[in-house]
């Protein structure tokens, strides 16, 4: 934990967010809050969000109206707003006026169209953050492995039907 705080830049906040299910089965969210307080010490801040469910319903709404051509954009701040209000509002207080936010979301948050949710003023969250999302804290510390000095190797996904658009000769 102190290699991630020495590691998080000054100003700057990183929000790790868990989905956890609780004994009685009920979901919910956790949103872990580490940043420096005045004198340089380390502040840790915790959220708990009651109702994941409530939350994966509103980041699928959300999704769909933001993709559908047809939506307006009235409709797109409505559910951006309340999409902000239930999931980035109740971190706000805890975050610095400026400087970077470090995100790591996790479950449905991965999908959820971060810099798309509008505040109560309607602007949207880049419009107001400098919002930086991470898979994992981790990528903020120094890697012990050197850099690459070979060739670049790209993997992807083979193309099955190579041979028949390019012909066996193209290939050989």
């Amino acid at each position: 934990a102190q290699d991630l705080y020495d590691a998080l830049p000054d100003n700057s906040s990183l929000v790790d967010y868990l989905a956890f299910t609780r004994a009685d089965g009920t979901r919910g969210l956790l949103a872990g809050i580490l940043q420096r307080d005045a004198a340089g010490d380390p502040l840790i801040d915790l959220v708990v969000y009651e109702d994941l469910d409530e939350i994966e319903a509103i980041v699928q709404e959300y999704r769909e109206i933001i993709q559908d051509e047809g939506a307006g954009d009235d409709e797109i701040e409505e559910i951006g707003n309340i999409a902000w209000e239930m999931i980035w509002e109740p971190i706000t207080p805890r975050l610095p006026e400026d400087g970077p936010v470090y995100l790591v979301p996790d479950g449905v948050l991965n999908i959820l169209p971060w810099d798309a949710l509008v505040d109560g003023d309607f602007q949207y969250l880049i419009q107001t953050t400098d919002l930086r999302i991470l898979s994992s804290p981790r990528e903020l510390l120094p890697s012990s492995i050197p850099p690459a000095q070979a060739e670049f190797m790209v993997l992807a996904g083979p193309d099955y039907d190579t041979e028949e658009v390019a012909g066996s000769e193209v290939l050989a």
